[in-house]
């Protein structure tokens, strides 16, 4: 089975999750900052809170060891309302507080990028699925077997025969180790539903009988052809190629 790791959609996929884990770090570290933040003014308002009360026992013992006409339990419960008032007041001090530090600490432009965390993630899980659903796909014993042309063969032993296949989102895979072909031919031809809109090229990796390892150019044209630059005459490794394809089955979309 050819290797699809290196395919354009890998590699978007690959570069979106790692994006994806650079944002929920900052996100964390984010929120770390602001739990801490909120933290240190609920010790704050503790502090404060107890003063108060501290305060207000104070006024109690002195209005009472004065006679004065208003009770103790009068007091402490104008202390105690302006007590909830101070609480309610400090809370939102605290909420205003917390905002205008995170905007300070990562900006209006990081928080907007913030909100599109979600839909990151959401177009990398699809994404992931795909590759998945792909992957099982290209797995499963359903490769066209090639026509030779110009004295190409298979390679044989434990390789890959060579073959082509298409996945349910239109792209054409290519495997396969080959020998023994006319240099700077055509491999073999594909049918018209498997060709791409243009000429796509490709480097493969070849090899000389002497085990001089080195690259070659394979090119996928418009008209199904799957030509070969000169390469070493040990064997040429198609494997990894591929490509969308001009035609696309809906049906298989649509399932």
């Amino acid at each position: 089975m050819g290797d699809i790791t290196n395919t354009p959609e890998s590699a978007r996929i690959s570069f979106l999750e790692k994006a994806q884990e650079k944002q929920e770090e900052k996100y964390e570290k984010l929120r770390d900052n602001q739990e801490s933040f909120k933290n240190d003014l609920r010790e704050r308002h503790e502090i404060l809170t107890k003063e108060l009360r501290d305060k207000q026992e104070e006024i109690a013992v002195n209005l009472n060891s004065k006679e004065n006409k208003i009770t103790t339990r009068t007091i402490g419960g104008i202390a105690s309302v302006l007590a909830l008032l101070f609480s309610f007041f400090a809370y939102l001090k605290i909420e205003d507080l917390v905002a205008r530090e995170i905007q300070k600490q990562v900006g209006t432009e990081y928080l907007d990028k913030l909100s599109q965390i979600d839909s990151i993630k959401f177009v990398a899980e699809e994404a992931a699925g795909r590759i998945h659903t792909i992957e099982e796909q290209i797995g499963q014993d359903n490769w066209i077997k090639v026509e030779f042309q110009n004295n190409w063969q298979d390679h044989g032993n434990i390789f890959n025969p060579c073959g082509y296949v298409k996945d349910e989102i239109g792209r054409v895979h290519l495997r396969g180790l080959i020998k023994l072909g006319d240099q700077e031919s055509t491999i073999f031809t594909l049918p018209k539903d498997y060709r791409p809109k243009f000429q796509e090229m490709f480097v493969v990796s070849t090899n000389q009988t002497n085990k001089i390892n080195g690259t070659t150019r394979i090119d996928v044209k418009p008209n199904g052809e799957v030509a070969l630059k000169r390469a070493y005459d040990n064997w040429v490794s198609l494997d990894g190629i591929s490509f969308s394809s001009t035609i696309v089955d809906k049906a298989e979309l649509t399932e």
